[in-house]
């Protein structure tokens, strides 16, 4: 038992004895058990409450690093790959063109509501003729040049 426990106990034999005496003195015929009861459950619940409460905690940050260094965000470094691909591969892939219609998809539904699935029409009024004819086009698809996927990238950023 530490000492701190220990000046509490003491503190509620005393309570309880102080009570216990000055209701014989009054002549009110205490009971020495139930206020023994009484005066541990006020003690435990005051305690309780001085344990609880702690200083305020201060928030520092460790630092103003951002978690990745400059050109390291994934994504970014996702399409300068595919782009790189796309460009150098011997056969081009479609993940380039997969990625752009993704990326237009979800430009699409949250700056204008629309989904280019379920309301094709109105997507492609919205995406434009370029980026219409780039997202309906079917395989197999041609390499991309520098100023093409420059085009496209403008048009997404323009939804």
């Amino acid at each position: 038992m530490t000492a701190t426990w220990r000046k509490r106990v003491a503190l509620g034999v005393a309570i309880w004895f102080l009570l216990c005496a000055a209701g014989l003195f009054l002549g009110a015929h205490p009971r020495p058990a139930l206020l023994a009861l009484a005066v541990a459950a006020t003690g435990a619940a005051l305690f309780l409450f001085f344990d609880v409460q702690t200083p305020p905690v201060s928030w520092t940050l460790q630092g103003d690093e951002p978690v990745r260094a400059r050109g390291e965000d994934p994504g970014l470094v996702l399409l300068s790959h595919l782009v790189s691909e796309q460009l150098y591969a011997r056969e081009p892939g479609a993940r380039l063109r997969r990625r752009l219609v993704e990326i237009a998809d979800r430009r699409l539904l949250a700056h204008h509501g629309v989904s280019r699935i379920a309301d094709p029409e109105r997507a492609a009024a919205v995406m434009g003729p370029e980026l219409a004819q780039f997202v309906a086009a079917a395989p197999p698809y041609p390499r991309m040049t520098p100023s093409r996927i420059a085009l496209l990238a403008d048009r997404i950023e323009e939804l």
